[in-house]
């Protein structure tokens, strides 16, 4: 599982983006030495992470104000289809 944090393709100012970026670099960082440490587990268990983080995105639930209304294909994947809450 590659996780990449990227900058949004709307522009911000100037210095809203430098701080983005040092904030993305760091997360980034941060997921590279967390991969290394998980290639190091055992076979067994990276699957067993894997399959966690998998389960945890699938369910992940809609914002507030929103509900979910069946599942959808985004980049590849099954994700809740969040519509906002009809009043």
């Amino acid at each position: 599982m590659a996780f990449k944090y990227k900058l949004a393709e709307s522009k911000p100012h100037p210095e809203e983006a430098n701080i983005l970026r040092k904030e993305l670099n760091k997360w980034n960082k941060e997921w590279e030495e967390d991969k290394a440490e998980i290639a190091k587990l055992p076979k067994e268990i990276q699957d067993k992470i894997k399959n966690a983080a998998k389960k945890a995105l699938s369910e992940k639930k809609c914002w507030d104000g929103y509900e979910a209304q069946g599942k959808k294909m985004k980049d590849g994947k099954s994700v809740n289809d969040c519509r906002p809450i009809k009043k």
